[in-house]
């Protein structure tokens, strides 16, 4: 993938509840149980973030590698994290192994995936061989948020995942995205009424399109009615109508310097 991914990514089809809800009780039953049944749930989980997941296990190899479609990074995830009386002791170890796997499978990251505790010994471990770690609760918080491999590529910085994830979250009901997904939203609305009055009124051959000029009119104007302190950059106005072309829910016409809304909200 040599650019930015569609802004319309998460209207991609979606798993049913069921079965995430089937996929999390897994993770939280095989997480203090058999290693092979955990690696597995783990596993899964990372198919639904779009992941080609390939199940290794055994001695010496990592539990599971991940590749994403678009791009070359392979993913080593070590999940055999478990309850036991020497938890940290093995928690730094799993770190070093992880970072050992991340060599021999020629990955750009190496994840660490159980019920782990951050301890100070272990805390400086995961950073000297930058290590991502994710609890349980974590991945089943990105299952649910439908987190795609393209994303986790910062989510697999090294450290605890917990507040990148839950920052990425935010953003989604109140960052960049829900701006996107606003002036989206406006340019199907408005751009679409503003059509509907103009039949009868003309020909369809002089029916005017809806140009990047009258698309910032329609836009400013909505979202100061909407009370909102700042309006959208020309730009941004312009991604929103190249998204809405690419979604087959506008048409440019040839010969003409704007779009045509297929349909409204």
């Amino acid at each position: 993938m040599t650019g930015p991914p569609s802004r319309f990514r998460r209207t991609r089809a979606t798993s049913k509840p069921a079965v995430l809800e089937a996929i999390s009780t897994r993770l939280r039953r095989t997480v203090t149980g058999a290693a092979t049944a955990f690696e597995k749930a783990v596993c899964d989980a990372s198919a639904h973030f779009g992941f080609v997941v390939q199940h290794v296990g055994g001695t010496y190899e990592p539990d599971g590698i991940l590749d994403a479609p678009a791009r070359p990074p392979r993913v080593p995830r070590d999940p055999r994290v478990q309850e036991h009386a020497a938890r940290e002791v093995r928690q730094r170890a799993a770190a070093r192994r992880v970072a050992k796997f991340r060599t021999s499978s020629q990955a750009d990251f190496a994840v660490l995936v159980g019920e782990v505790t951050s301890c100070t010994d272990f805390m400086q471990e995961i950073q000297l061989h930058a290590i991502s770690v994710w609890t349980v609760a974590d991945t089943i918080t990105a299952l649910r948020n439908e987190i795609d491999a393209y994303e986790c590529r910062d989510l697999f910085a090294p450290g605890f995942v917990t507040e990148r994830l839950a920052d990425l979250v935010w953003s989604r009901s109140h960052g960049e995205e829900k701006r996107e997904l606003v002036v989206r939203e406006i340019l199907r609305r408005e751009g679409y009424a503003a059509q509907c009055t103009l039949i009868g009124e003309v020909t369809p051959a002089d029916a005017p399109v809806l140009s990047l000029d009258a698309a910032m009119l329609l836009v400013e104007s909505a979202l100061r009615h909407a009370g909102a302190t700042s309006g959208a950059t020309r730009e941004e106005v312009h991604a929103a109508m190249e998204d809405l072309v690419r979604a087959r829910e506008a048409v440019r016409i040839p010969d003409r310097d704007g779009i045509i809304i297929r349909r409204g909200l």
